[in-house]
């Protein structure tokens, strides 16, 4: 009996979406960038970012099993950013929109849910005047 599988998977107990040694692979491309950079604006930690980025490349190439502890951690970190930034981007979008909604409803004088109460009205009721204009028989 095989188990359907679809293609979303939610479960945040998956980390292993990549191998261990392409995962270093990554982590040494992206550390050898920015040893370059350092390297250009005349710092002294080039050194040690390219230190680091030899040893991770060799880490990745000998024994990549080394850095899946790095990788789950790198997960999770990355995992949390992406729940806070995603949070905070919605929010941001929702109350700019309906923040200037308002401010555009206040500048025009309009009040589309009427919620000012009103004694000397006997029922909110909008009465409206029939149109014999239109003929629903055919349509079409």
């Amino acid at each position: 009996m095989t188990t359907q599988q679809h293609h979303e998977n939610f479960s945040s107990k998956k980390i292993d979406s990549i191998k261990d040694r392409t995962f270093g692979m990554i982590i040494s491309a992206l550390l050898a960038l920015v040893s370059i950079y350092l390297f250009f604006q005349n710092s002294q930690f080039y050194k040690w970012t390219g230190l680091t980025t030899v040893l991770v490349l060799l880490i990745s190439i000998i024994k990549p099993s080394w850095l899946k502890p790095i990788k789950i951690i790198w997960s999770k970190v990355g995992s949390f950013i992406q729940h806070l930034v995603s949070q905070v981007v919605l929010g941001l979008i929702f109350y700019t929109i309906i923040l200037t909604t308002k401010l555009i409803l206040k500048f025009l004088k309009k009040e589309p849910i009427k919620l000012k109460i009103n004694k000397e009205l006997k029922t909110y009721w909008i009465k409206k005047e029939k149109n014999y204009q239109n003929n629903f028989e055919n349509q079409f």
